[in-house]
């Protein structure tokens, strides 16, 4: 999986998404680009999963030729969510934490549009997994990414992934905030 940070979405009025890393050259996603839709369609079930089964019901027809089936999903919820070329407000900041934008669209909110709040400017999930919560007491008792992936064995991309979803979902920005989360979440 590849790590989603400093990366903003736009969309052309042809229909394409386009990704821009902070640090890297514009290019328009396609099927090919299966690290970026594999990481988004991660943080999508984690993070939005209302969304994500959306998706897949909607997409359900091409679910047969799964790169493709993936990228429509990704491709969709991008042009519903990241609309324009903003680069004082990442799409995807420097954590993975997705800053949505209220895109452009006849339907939004209309009768019309049966995804708005679901697909388009989706709510967000903000339970911890039970994998989450054991996670943020291992970090709330000072243990490293590397110690926690040893001790849950599971790699340290994954312990990454957990914490930025935390911080995704509880709102916060850093490892003090979260173990204060903790502290109060079992008082």
């Amino acid at each position: 999986m590849m790590d989603l940070a400093c990366i903003e979405f736009y969309n052309t009025p042809e229909g394409d998404v386009m990704v821009k890393p902070v640090n890297g050259a514009v290019y328009v996603l396609k099927e090919s680009n299966r690290d970026v839709i594999q990481s988004m369609l991660q943080l999508i079930d984690d993070r939005y999963p209302a969304a994500f089964q959306a998706l897949s019901k909607l997409y359900s027809s091409n679910s047969m030729n799964r790169v493709n089936y993936e990228y429509l999903m990704v491709h969709r919820f991008c042009r519903c969510n990241f609309g324009e070329y903003d680069s004082s407000k990442l799409d995807v900041d420097y954590v993975g934490v997705f800053n949505l934008e209220q895109v452009k669209c006849p339907l939004r909110n209309s009768v019309d549009c049966r995804y708005c709040g679901v697909i388009c400017s989706p709510v967000l999930n903000t339970n911890l997994s039970d994998r989450e919560t054991q996670i943020l007491e291992l970090i709330s008792k000072g243990m490293t990414n590397q110690q926690i992936a040893d001790e849950l064995s599971i790699s340290i991309f994954t312990v990454i992934r957990h914490r930025n979803n935390m911080r995704a979902k509880l709102q916060v920005s850093n490892t003090a905030e979260l173990v204060s989360y903790y502290k109060n979440m079992v008082k």
